[in-house]
């Protein structure tokens, strides 16, 4: 981008004063691209996703991300749900400037705010198609404020007690407040965020649940736009829906994410049918992730972003999705008003790190009154062999990593583990034999297995493989070796160490039972506080794990 400078400035110069001399409507930049396609795949975790991604099961994502790039992206203002989420990235605002903080604490969003109201004012209502084709009913919905009778809210309430109220269908009733009327009360609920966007819009279809339906939809509105300049938001819940229903770890997580890849390959070769493709920015975002192994997403801040958009170049936050894709459709995002909370991922910002606990939650201040007390205890208590602590009692922190550690390390989790190591072997064992036995080694060299020394350094080798010799090799990619199969070894391991820590605790607390000597009753007390707390630390804290 530095060769020829002076004549780049001399360029640049001329078209500044053009711009400057010319009419105001005509002072905008020329837009980088002339379409954007945003594809929302909601509650995709991006641990689940880089696993996907080692055993070569997304591979529309991972084409699309090669064009371009695949950045994590993490959530650093509000919550991790859904409400929250879409918000943020369709304005590139914190909750604090759109009102719209958590799937139970909203409102609708302010007049212009989103990139589809942008959008439209920046080319001009009749020059572009602003279209949102939505999975979900609730929490993505342009509801208008309503009233409710109090005793139909206080039943529907005591319904959402009973399940988690992030499900698919429920907390329709939240955000609201109670109001008297001649001596009955009623709950008002705000409109929903996108009350205000959709009469701002062309096209506003949310409820289809279904990606087939969601996707089918898209592919007809793709052709009736195509001659006409875009911008698509196309959003797919199965991955929430099944999450919420079957937890992170399922088969059924795993296959709704491998629908939103199927359907995103659609679209994409849908774009490539029309012609538009080459003038088409596409990105896939998520709002949140999900909880590791569980069924919803309290805090989930870890999520990503792919696209065929060259410029992207580093990792960013939520808020920092709009005023990219604003910026690369033309807009001048410096300008704009109020002021994106977001930067554009094509320019330089500070690192922003979800932290690995909840800033402010239950889990933060225990721990945090925890350590405190600790620290307290250590500088005050003396030791007293004949009365001797016992690991964790009357610690509200140590109890809370007993539950992590009891959730880390389940029976049925370390035998998933167990089995994905034994076929990652089985894989490149695979790979092996039939580099030995289908390429030219076998036949240039006499060999069958590959024994290193006795192939020339500048051999060329050649390898025929069929498509059950490559299936057979399952599991070889980069993000494989190095994410997916040192934390599979890592969990089995902990698993064990885990063993021998209730192990442990039995025998002390079988020492207790026969009031052994206070000495040796101290003593395993020191290594059981010493193994729990080495546990926590190795097992338990998310920088020790392949990232």
């Amino acid at each position: 981008m530095r060769k020829n400078f002076p004549v780049v400035t001399a360029v640049f110069l001329a078209l500044a004063f053009l711009v400057a001399s010319a009419p105001a409507q005509e002072t905008a930049a020329k837009p980088a691209a002339r379409n954007v396609v945003l594809i929302g795949w909601d509650g995709a975790q991006r641990g689940h996703l880089k696993e996907m991604i080692g055993r070569g099961e997304v591979p529309n994502l991972l084409a699309l991300s090669k064009e371009g790039a695949l950045v994590d992206v993490d959530v650093i203002t509000g919550a991790t749900d859904t409400k929250a989420g879409w918000t943020q990235i369709l304005t590139g605002y914190a909750p604090a400037k759109t009102g719209v903080f958590s799937n139970g604490k909203y409102q609708p969003i302010p007049v212009g705010y989103t990139v589809f109201e942008r959008v439209e004012k920046f080319f001009g209502p009749d020059n572009v198609e602003t279209v949102a084709i939505i999975g979900k009913k609730g929490h993505v919905d342009a509801d208008a404020p309503r009233r409710v009778p109090y005793e139909q809210w206080a039943k529907r309430e005591a319904q959402q007690a009973k399940v988690d109220t992030t499900k698919p269908g429920l907390g329709n009733l939240q955000g609201g407040r109670i109001v008297e009327e001649n001596g009955r009360k009623f709950v008002e609920t705000p409109g929903k965020p996108y009350y205000n966007t959709k009469s701002h819009m062309d096209k506003f279809v949310n409820g289809l649940v279904e990606n087939d339906k969601v996707g089918e939809m898209a592919l007809r509105e793709l052709e009736r736009c195509k001659d006409k300049r875009f911008f698509f938001f196309i959003h797919f819940a199965d991955p929430d829906h099944t999450g919420h229903k079957f937890g992170e770890n399922s088969q059924e997580y795993t296959d709704a994410i491998k629908s939103d890849d199927a359907w995103t390959g659609r679209i994409i070769a849908k774009l490539k049918e029309a012609g538009v493709y080459d003038r088409t920015l596409v990105y896939v975002v998520v709002d949140h992730g999900f909880n590791e192994g569980a069924k919803g997403h309290s805090y989930a801040p870890y999520v990503f972003l792919a696209t065929n958009d060259k410029q992207v170049t580093r990792n960013g936050a939520r808020e920092d999705i709009a005023p990219t894709v604003l910026k690369h459709l033309g807009l001048d995002v410096s300008k704009v008003e109020p002021a994106f909370d977001g930067i554009p991922l094509d320019q330089p910002a500070p690192e922003r790190k979800a932290p690995a606990v909840k800033p402010g939650g239950a889990k933060a201040k225990r721990a945090a009154a925890g350590q405190a007390g600790q620290a307290r205890g250590r500088a005050a208590r003396k030791p007293d062999s004949s009365q001797p602590e016992a690991a964790g009692a009357g610690d509200e922190q140590s109890m809370e990593q007993e539950k992590q550690l009891s959730a880390r390390f389940s029976k049925d989790e370390s035998l998933g583990r167990l089995k994905q190591i034994t076929e990652a072997l089985d894989g490149y064992r695979n790979l092996v034999d039939t580099i030995g036995q289908k390429s030219n080694l076998a036949k240039d060299y006499h060999i069958t297995v590959i024994h290193g020394g006795n192939i020339p350094e500048n051999a060329e080798i050649v390898v025929r493989m069929s498509g059950k010799d490559l299936r057979a090799c399952n599991g070889i990619g980069w993000e494989f070796q190095y994410i997916g199969f040192p934390n599979w070894v890592k969990q089995v391991q902990g698993y064990v160490e885990y063993l021998e820590y209730q192990n442990m605790k039995m025998r002390l607390e079988l020492a207790r039972l026969k009031t052994s000597d206070p000495l040796d009753i101290s003593r395993l007390a020191r290594e059981v506080a010493t193994t729990k707390e080495r546990l926590a630390t190795e097992y338990l804290d998310p920088a020790k794990w392949a990232d």
